[in-house]
């Protein structure tokens, strides 16, 4: 089957997250923010899903859960929100080196998008398709197009 991915969504380039919000999700051409534009309350992909994966080209994957089918705000959103999360302190190490205890200080302020720093800016996504989850259910992977 088939899984076309909303071309709002192919548009977006920057996703600014602050606390609690997205603040800021624009549009590449225009720059203009995607909140503004009705069709971000459409569904993120034709046929629309209940659930989601967002591989973002990091160890972690953005998942999503919607009873009533996911939408593009939903996807901004959850994407912000993982953006502005912490990752495993690990991944940390790993980006920056050392042990982990040189980044103390740093830590409580550390956030995914930050260990971005020296990668190339948003791509958009290459792909969408389908795969079964854990238990057994459908779900929708969305792919960003590589960030090296």
């Amino acid at each position: 089957m088939d899984v076309t991915i909303h071309p709002l969504l192919h548009l977006i380039d920057c996703l600014i997250k602050r606390k609690s919000s997205v603040q800021h999700a624009s549009l590449m051409k225009s720059g203009r923010l995607a909140f503004r534009y009705a069709a971000v309350d459409e569904y993120a992909t034709s046929p629309s899903c209940r659930t989601m994966y967002l591989d973002v080209g990091v160890p972690q994957c953005v998942w999503i859960d919607e009873p009533d089918g996911i939408t593009v705000r939903h996807v901004l959103t959850s994407l912000g929100g993982f953006w502005g999360s912490r990752p495993p302190r690990s991944y940390f190490t790993d980006v920056y080196g050392g042990d982990g205890r040189d980044y103390d200080d740093t830590w409580d302020f550390m956030e995914w998008w930050l260990t971005l720093s020296d990668m190339p800016e948003w791509q958009g996504w290459a792909s969408a398709g389908i795969e079964v989850d854990e238990e057994g259910d459908l779900a929708v992977v969305l792919t960003a197009i590589s960030l090296e």
